[in-house]
């Protein structure tokens, strides 16, 4: 039986992340699937083997049959996650690539951890524009997208 457990994509250094609930860990979230699994609590995930194709040459490729049994206890453990992106995505998107350095391209969503620590609960795509005028960032020629519906 495939459980998926669905968890709130944040943006850290200009990527989608979600984090794993048994270890914490940090999951890039694949932006074609809007999934993750964990490597680290799933290390067979990454397994690789040298395929030979002379005596002195060779190239690494997968291990496919234990990369499926990860994949399916993964799965079944309900450690299979699926990301969901808030309605102003978009916008979260357009405005935090203004920035010229990937390290100020974050955004979290409401109750997560690193929002209290920067002292709010809940960050705007306003907010995040009133941060890029005062640190100067140029949004002379900016057209906000569309949010999507919820």
């Amino acid at each position: 039986m495939q459980k998926q457990q669905t968890l709130a994509a944040y943006m850290d250094r200009g990527i989608w992340w979600v984090d794993c609930t048994v270890c914490g860990m940090r999951l890039k979230v694949d932006q074609s699937t809007h999934r993750a699994i964990c490597t680290h609590c799933y290390p067979d995930l990454l397994t690789t083997l040298q395929h030979w194709l002379k005596p002195n040459l060779s190239r690494t490729v997968p291990d496919i049959e234990l990369r499926d049994k990860a994949l399916k206890q993964a799965q079944e453990d309900g450690h299979h996650y699926t990301a969901t992106f808030p309605a102003e995505r978009a916008q979260i998107e357009a405005v935090l690539r203004m920035r010229p350095s990937p390290v100020n391209m974050n955004w979290y969503p409401p109750g997560h951890s690193a929002n209290r620590r920067h002292g709010f609960e809940e960050q705007t795509v306003g907010d995040l524009i009133k941060e890029n005028h005062e640190h100067g960032v140029d949004m002379t020629n900016f057209k906000l997208p569309p949010s999507r519906s919820k």
